[in-house]
């Protein structure tokens, strides 16, 4: 795998995978500024003004050998000058150089780890279409490759791949900055949670009942018919309440209610049949006169006096 860090954006993800990657086997060559390559590589920029690389790759027969047998050390090396536009250079612990400067400061080196093998460049020079124009800039980059990756299918990643595709929902909201509101959005659900269970689980004074008597529900109808101007209709309504019960207690033969009612209730016949009279007249539909509550109130004592004497 040919990996440009100088093209491809390494995210932490993406670099912590290359190195688990190398450490399973894979073989990499990571080309650009150390600094931002994996950091257990361990390979650091150095400072150079030189121009010149030398490539000194191990010169060996092109016969079928067994793979391993390509990190047996070199007894022979083959040279390829090569000019690299950018001055760059590395440190790097432990690794094997393959490509050095004027200045003999290391260029390319290899590093193995586990089971994998890292081939380091400096700079991306070799792998830019104007670095490989010039021949033994392409023969150079040809040889370091082939070093370890002799008889192997070579792929070279593409910008895209340095990004990492989020895990989540949450990783893809990361990534696209949303961080910083999401935590906010996450601190203001947990206080609006605490505050809404906060005052659920508030003690509350349970009022008590109340409860109504039979004499505010006429007094409310009382005042309802009042305010709706609805006495003549009230007075005609209790009318046929009242001349139904006095019909019912009525003595055969009797047909005259009037008479009845100032028979029971003692009072004077003439009043009784002009009360009687009266609100036997009114009609629901009527216009209110004014006096259908007064004769409302008398016919109820009538009705209440002739009952209570039974």
């Amino acid at each position: 795998m040919i990996v440009d860090a100088a093209r491809i954006p390494l995210e932490e993800e993406t670099r912590t995978h290359l190195a688990r990657w190398v450490e399973g086997g894979g073989r990499l060559l990571l080309a650009g500024d150390p600094s931002s390559w994996p950091e257990s590589f361990k390979a650091k920029p150095k400072g150079t003004e030189a121009t010149g690389i030398t490539a000194l790759i191990m010169a060996g027969d092109d016969s079928d050998e067994d793979e391993d047998d390509d990190e047996a050390p070199a007894t022979k090396y083959k040279t390829y000058p090569a000019k690299i536009g950018t001055p760059a250079a590395l440190e790097w612990p432990h690794a094997a150089t393959l490509a050095t400067t004027d200045t003999h400061e290391i260029y390319a080196a290899a590093r193995g780890f586990e089971h994998g093998v890292v081939i380091g460049l400096a700079g991306d020079d070799l792998l830019t279409n104007a670095g490989i124009a010039r021949a033994p800039n392409a023969a150079a980059l040809v040889a370091i490759v082939g070093v370890y990756a002799k008889g192997r299918k070579i792929q070279v990643a593409r910008p895209e791949d340095g990004i990492s595709p989020p895990d989540n929902p949450v990783s893809a909201l990361m990534h696209a900055g949303l961080g910083l509101p999401l935590a906010h959005a996450a601190v203001a659900a947990l206080i609006l949670m605490l505050a809404f269970g906060i005052r659920q689980a508030r003690a509350k004074v349970s009022p008590p009942k109340t409860r109504r008597a039979w004499t505010e529900h006429i007094e409310a109808a009382g005042g309802l018919y009042a305010r709706a101007r609805l006495a003549p209709h009230a007075l005609a309504a209790y009318a046929r309440f009242v001349d139904g019960r006095l019909r019912e207690r009525m003595p055969r033969g009797m047909s005259d209610p009037a008479a009845f009612l100032a028979l029971r209730a003692n009072v004077d016949p003439a009043w009784a049949a002009h009360v009687w009279r009266r609100a036997n007249a009114a009609r629901s539909a009527d216009r209110a006169e004014g006096d259908e509550l007064g004769i409302l109130a008398h016919l109820s004592a009538l009705y209440a006096a002739a009952m209570k004497s039974e």
